[in-house]
């Protein structure tokens, strides 16, 4: 089954972009006042809200770069995970 590697690192750093993500949306309000804008997101910001208006506004460019990078580390840790369980898998063999 060669898909599971992917699949488990999939959900590894999907958790982990959540759970840091779940983080600073925890942290966005401390030092609040009413003029200012903050924001959250990690690494990059996915919405931001503010202002004496209060605009609240999803951070486009923020959004897609968090997935691009969470997708590309998930394949990545996927592919390295299926190395070293294909190594595992031959040296048993022997």
């Amino acid at each position: 089954m060669r898909s599971k590697p992917y699949l488990l690192s999939f959900l590894a750093v999907f958790s982990l972009f959540i759970g840091a993500n779940y983080y600073s949306y925890i942290r966005m309000g401390y030092g609040f006042c009413d003029d200012c804008f903050i924001t959250f997101g990690f690494p990059f910001e996915l919405w931001g809200e503010g202002g004496f208006v209060t605009s609240r506004t999803i951070l486009w460019s923020g959004l897609i770069a968090n997935l691009s990078i969470a997708v590309g580390a998930s394949i990545l840790l996927g592919w390295a995970l299926n190395k070293i369980l294909s190594r595992r898998s031959t040296v048993g063999r022997r």
